[in-house]
């Protein structure tokens, strides 16, 4: 991919790698969310390198589709006929946003990112060809280096290719004994490869250690004097000797990359390259910022160009381009590897250090307990009421004045039915979207529970499309939808695009129906929404629900409202669909589900605390990750007699923790041994941390 005017130039394999990171950096920062104190202000804030990036991979899982979306828009034939828009006025003007990311697609400036998604992979160096039956593993220091702008033509010849159609070229550092950059765009694309290096994990591997004098990082990232806020791989040591001795010491099976300016002194050249001829099958890597002639050295261009190389081995590289990094943009996923990175945290629910340069998210402050109290985790046994989830001050509930509409009145985000629609007839489409994303067809509305599946008719685009529409149930503006489904290179025709995506929804529900619906998708107005009476959505249960929490004046309408969320959340919002827009939508509808558990512990708990347990299983399944929750379920495993089951949920505990590389905390484990001393009778002291519960 390339961003602005073409100093960002990195593989997609980079792209995605950062991606996975990032959606991994969330979940654990959700997973931090305290259920009942109503915070929405505190996601987790990145670099704009890091957020390109992600867009880029996602817009290059939807390349395929896009590209034979723009041909079929491009075809002969009036596809407008499918679009509800064309019953409406026409002349709506083209909004900023759209028309704006247009230009920047035609112009390529600052903040545009252009994917390049080769379809061929070449490895130089390496002895097989990774990835064929039987054939072994691809090592770790293979890593990908450039773009190879030529393909081969009809006649064998070697002929420019379609922009992002070229090869990538991978290459293996360790086969060639060390890979040394020379000239103007050396120090760019060996940031690069150091960011490729950091990311690229192999099947079963790990993330190899590198090795660097301060000095030589210094003059790679631009700045003047010690490097800070590093992930913990990169190990910053004083000089050349230092790094070299690092590297002959006796070390656990792992691969090592060594970065550095080439050793001038004979005896400290003869050291390192004594080190790579024997450790290279182990996957010791050499990246010298200069020439070395022990091995592969390419001349890159200011243009990113590998212009020339030594004989051998490096030839293939010529005429390739390489891929590079700024300063600035190196720095920034640097700190973004440091924050994603496991935390092996001793203190609780303690956030990872922030991006550099970027001001932390506001975090929420503790909520002091009530006078003379002590903090929650020294009540675990004084009865089922001290939870850590009711611990906070209840969310402010809306004055009686911001409540809309009459007392008992509960309005509805959604458009009103049409005249002819009965409120008792049943849609004949069920769309899904607590979960993954699924479409239902009732061929008989009589029996509503009689329905065919119809997701598989539609590809990815649609889906996203009728998901964006249903959280969106007032409707929504073309130029809003195309902001969410392109966000950062709209198509060049977006309104054409729109239609044929509606097309391709009309089409594929004409044949699965045999005509039996009607039209899906409606326009009033400038604004496309879903027809209420041509389908039921469960997110609008839901977001009713939590309309009516906001609007409701009595608290027994706020307990009925709280038990309707729960009842109505199925799960995380488009579960599998991955898109940027629907982060904070998501992320929002979960964190409505949980403040509804923690309000309705707050009331229930003391009186029945049987009905609490179940509420907070429920709520463990909402946030699998959550050790608040976990800590508030061995409590009440504890007051209600169930002490055998401490010991399975701290094991559920660490096999949910596992899937985002953490471990439970020092409290949440020092609780669970509390918990079960005052069952047994053991001493807290005579527990060890390796055969605690």
């Amino acid at each position: 991919m390339t961003w602005g005017s073409g100093e960002v130039f990195v593989s997609l394999g980079l792209a995605a790698a950062v991606s996975a990171l990032l959606v991994l950096a969330r979940r654990r920062r959700h997973a931090r969310y305290r259920p009942g104190s109503g915070q929405r202000d505190d996601d987790l804030p990145v670099a704009p390198v890091v957020y390109q990036l992600r867009l880029a991979h996602l817009r290059a899982q939807h390349h395929d589709e896009d590209i034979e979306l723009e041909a079929e828009t491009d075809e002969p034939g009036d596809t407008a006929a499918d679009d509800p828009a064309t019953h409406e006025d026409q002349s709506e003007p083209v909004r900023s946003g759209a028309a704006s990311r247009s230009r920047r697609a035609e112009t390529g400036t600052e903040g545009q990112v252009r994917v390049l998604t080769p379809r061929v992979r070449r490895v130089i160096g390496a002895a097989t060809t990774p990835g064929t039956d039987g054939g072994p593993a691809e090592p770790p220091s293979v890593v990908d280096i450039a773009l190879d702008p030529t393909a081969p033509g009809a006649g064998g010849e070697t002929v420019n290719a379609d922009a992002g159609k070229g090869t990538q070229v991978a290459f293996d550092q360790a086969r060639v004994h060390g890979l040394g950059l020379v000239g103007p765009g050396g120090y760019a694309a060996a940031r690069a490869l150091l960011l490729t290096l950091l990311t690229a994990t192999p099947d079963g591997g790990s993330v190899p250690r590198v090795f660097v004098p301060a000095a030589d990082l210094a003059r790679l990232l631009g700045v003047p004097g010690p490097v800070t806020g590093l992930p913990d791989t990169v190990t910053v040591v004083a000089d050349l000797d230092t790094a070299l001795t690092a590297l002959d010491a006796p070390q656990p099976s792992r691969p090592a990359v060594l970065i550095a300016t080439p050793p001038r002194e004979p005896d400290q050249q003869a050291r390192l390259q004594q080190l790579l001829d024997n450790n290279g099958q182990h996957g010791l890597t050499a990246l010298l910022l200069g020439q070395w002639r022990p091995g592969v050295t390419a001349y890159v261009t200011a243009g990113g160009i590998i212009s020339a190389t030594d004989p051998g081995l490096g030839e293939p590289l010529r005429g390739t381009c390489a891929f590079t990094l700024p300063e600035t943009a190196t720095r920034d996923l640097l700190a973004f590897l440091r924050t994603a990175q496991p935390r092996d945290d001793t203190s609780g629910v303690s956030d990872a250090a922030e991006p550099q340069g970027h001001a932390p998210a506001p975090r929420q402050a503790p909520t002091p307990p009530e006078e003379g109290a002590p903090s929650p985790l020294e009540h675990t046994g004084d009865g089922p009421d001290r939870l850590e989830i009711t611990s906070g001050p209840p969310i402010p509930e809306p004055a009686p004045a911001e409540a809309s509409g009459e007392p008992d009145s509960e309005p509805r985000p959604l458009p009103p039915r049409t005249a002819d629609t009965g409120l008792g007839k049943p849609a004949p489409l069920v769309l899904t979207v607590f979960g993954a994303p699924a479409l239902h067809w009732r061929p008989d509305p009589a029996r509503s529970e009689d329905t065919r599946d119809l997701s598989g008719e539609l590809s990815s685009r649609p889906v996203e499309l009728l998901v964006y529409l249903a959280v969106h149930p007032g409707g929504v503006s073309r130029d809003g939808i195309v902001d969410a489904l392109w966000p950062d290179e709209p198509p060049r025709n977006p309104a054409s695009v729109l239609r044929t995506v509606l097309s391709r929804i009309r089409r594929a529900l004409d044949s699965a129906t045999g005509r039996a619906v009607g039209e899906l998708v409606v326009a009033e107005h400038g604004q496309y929404r879903l027809d209420p009476a041509v389908v039921e959505v469960d997110y609008w249960g839901f977001a009713e629900a939590v309309t009516a929490r906001r609007t409701a004046t009595t608290s027994e309408r706020r307990t009925d409202a709280y038990e309707a969320i729960v009842t109505h959340y199925g799960g995380p919002l488009a579960e599998g669909l991955e898109a940027e827009w629907l982060v904070a939508a998501r992320e929002a509808t979960r964190r409505d589900a949980l403040d509804a558990v923690a309000a309705l512990a707050r009331a229930r708990v003391a009186d029945d605390p049987d009905y609490t347990l179940d509420l907070l299983e429920t709520a463990r399944a909402f946030d699998p990750h959550n050790e608040l929750l976990y800590r508030d379920i061995m409590r009440l495993q504890h007051a209600l007699g169930r002490h055998d089951a401490i010991s399975r949920t701290l094991t559920l505990l660490r096999t949910r923790l596992g899937e985002v590389d953490a471990k439970p905390t020092a409290d949440t484990v020092d609780l669970a041994q509390r918990l079960r001393a005052r069952d047994t009778g053991i001493p807290v002291g005579d527990f060890s941390r390796s055969t605690a519960p």
